[in-house]
């Protein structure tokens, strides 16, 4: 796997914090784990997730949760969720939410969302729970989904030149070998063909000029091999923001931590926090990457 120290999409924002101790205890809302604690203790009855077991096991113990939770106020941030290297835990920052501390916001929908976030991005990033290669197809079949459903139409991948689609499946392999699960380029153009069939060495000293672990590559890709002509990082997120109405979903196309967080989340009933109609875009593919997070959650 290759967990992204920052954002590229979002101007260099960063996926994770190595923070001491020291420096995050400064940034702690007063009893804010407490607080966390209480008012999802009250809406307990009303939660019904696989989540559940694990989340209120960490939240009854006190000694846990204080020293994997971090409720923070840190208005810098833009994200309600990250993960703290150093301290081993998650963040649950009420900046992204305009409060300073837990009252009747962030809603207990939310405040739940965030701590299935918090375990699935913690446990990815911390190595405690490791992706098979085998999930590769799954996170190339969605993401492709989500690119057909978004610039399909636009560029004509759905008419005439329904050729392409072939390669962009074949393009969305590589980005998602690299990017994601950490494939070396010696090994990748090979790799990639053996999980979308594609012939590609027509292509190959094109596509050896591209750094597929970047998502900027990957869109330069795109639109240089003219599947989305002209495409850009800032015509790709403007109809991101427009698809998902929200920056929430942003982190997941360019690290595996945060997409498979996401996607978990996604199916927390009433959460603000990430789209919740992620399924849509591909069902079975959106199945099989829910099963690493609840692998997550069984432990």
């Amino acid at each position: 796997m290759l967990i992204k120290d920052t954002f590229s999409l979002i101007k260099g924002v960063k996926n994770y914090f190595t923070m001491s101790k020291d420096e995050l205890d400064k940034l702690k809302v007063e009893s804010g784990d407490r607080r966390l604690f209480y008012v999802l203790g009250m809406s307990k009855n009303s939660i019904s997730h696989y989540t559940k077991d694990r989340i209120f096991k960490l939240l009854s113990n006190t000694r846990e949760r204080e020293k994997r939770i971090a409720v923070i106020n840190y208005p810098e941030y833009i994200f309600p969720v990250s993960y703290n290297k150093n301290t081993d835990s998650m963040i649950l920052n009420l900046a992204a939410f305009n409060v300073k501390e837990i009252t009747t916001k962030p809603s207990p929908q939310n405040l739940y969302a965030c701590l299935v976030y918090g375990i699935v991005l913690g446990d990815i990033i911390s190595g405690r729970q490791a992706i098979n290669f085998r999930f590769s197809k799954s996170f190339v079949d969605y993401l492709t989904a989500i690119l057909l459903r978004s610039f399909g139409k636009k560029y004509g991948l759905l008419g005439s030149f329904v050729n392409k689609i072939a390669m962009l499946k074949y393009i969305v392999c590589c980005y998602v070998l690299a990017s994601f699960m950490g494939v070396e380029q010696s090994e990748l153009f090979k790799k990639a063909a053996y999980i979308i069939p594609f012939d590609y060495k027509k292509l190959e000293t094109q596509l050896s000029t591209y750094n597929f672990s970047i998502i900027d590559e990957f869109l330069r890709c795109l639109s240089e091999l003219q599947v989305f002509p002209n495409m850009n990082k800032h015509l790709f997120v403007s109809e991101m923001m427009k698809k998902f109405h929200q920056i929430g979903f942003i982190p997941a196309l360019e690290d595996i931590a945060r997409f498979v967080a996401i996607i978990a989340t996604s199916e927390v009933k009433g959460t603000e926090i990430v789209p919740t109609f992620l399924e849509k875009y591909n069902s079975d593919a959106f199945g099989n990457i829910i099963e690493i997070s609840k692998a997550i959650f069984k432990r």
